[in-house]
């Protein structure tokens, strides 16, 4: 039995109340055995695991998409009315969802931990496929994120709601993060991280603590990554430490670039994908 397949069926179908009759002819076991199998295998039964996932994506959706309504996330995520949505949120993760759009509460500990107990996401233990591709100038305007990561998720929020505001839709303009540190490097204080799109012929507005930059045209190592944010620190990891030297190489003057190209919690962590470039001199 497959149960990372079945954890990706339980994703992929995650605004659907699943069956534990559903998974067990999915599993090719009886719902008891399944159920068993299950449990032992993750410590707590299928629905249980449903019900994480549904709300892991409803905080990430109040948090991040404040223009829907608590009724449209808790559609969004499988319950037909925002009274059950919200007791089931208070319930598992013991905050409301106004907590979360009200004082930008953060992720609660029995959510913040279901990607490393439960999504089984392997570290990159093949090599990378890496290709060098030439980019042209990509002009971007530029949030730029300095201090504690911790303080991310707020940089974050502000610039999904000013691409909003200037009608800059993922689908039309390109998404980018510049990573200047590895959070690991640096001391909180000088941890500075970039949050990048691509702009329009046209004027845009709330722009004065933003930045105009063009990502230069140039020779690129790529990697194209499908899969959680674990897969992309192998890449990167990959990219600096083995290519670079096996291949004779040097690392331009830019930073490393990820283009989001589909990305939670529009989609599973599974199917997240996105193009790490490293500039070549």
């Amino acid at each position: 039995m497959n149960l990372q397949r079945l954890l990706h069926y339980i994703q992929n179908n995650h605004d659907q109340v699943i069956t534990l009759d559903e998974l067990a002819v999915l599993s090719g076991y009886s719902p008891y055995h399944f159920q068993r199998l299950f449990k032992a295998e993750y410590g707590i039964g299928p629905g249980r695991l449903g019900a994480l996932l549904r709300l892991h994506r409803g905080y990430y959706l109040l948090r991040y998409r404040p223009w829907l309504s608590v009724l449209e996330v808790a559609i969004e995520c499988g319950y037909s009315s925002s009274d059950g949505f919200s007791r089931a949120f208070k319930r598992i993760a013991g905050c409301t969802p106004s907590n979360v759009r009200q004082q930008g509460e953060a992720i609660p500990e029995p959510l913040s931990k279901l990607l490393n107990k439960y999504i089984k996401e392997t570290t990159m233990t093949d090599t990378p496929s890496v290709e060098t591709v030439n980019l042209t100038e990509i002009k971007v305007c530029v949030l730029r994120h300095k201090g504690n990561p911790r303080a991310l998720p707020g940089t974050l929020q502000e610039f999904i709601s000013w691409r909003r505001e200037n009608r800059l839709p993922p689908g039309k303009f390109r998404t980018f993060n510049f990573l200047w540190h590895d959070p690991a490097s640096v001391s909180p204080s000088e941890y500075i991280f970039d949050l990048a799109c691509e702009i329009p012929a046209r004027e845009l507005t709330n722009t004065a603590d933003k930045q105009f930059v063009s990502i230069p045209q140039g020779r690129y190592a790529r990697v194209v990554v499908k899969g959680t944010d674990s897969l992309i620190e192998s890449s990167i990891d990959y990219l600096l430490n083995n290519y670079l030297v096996e291949n004779n190489e040097q690392a331009g003057d830019f930073p490393l670039i990820i283009e989001r190209i589909k990305f939670y919690p529009e989609v599973p962590h599974h199917q997240a994908e996105c193009n790490v470039f490293l500039l070549l001199k």
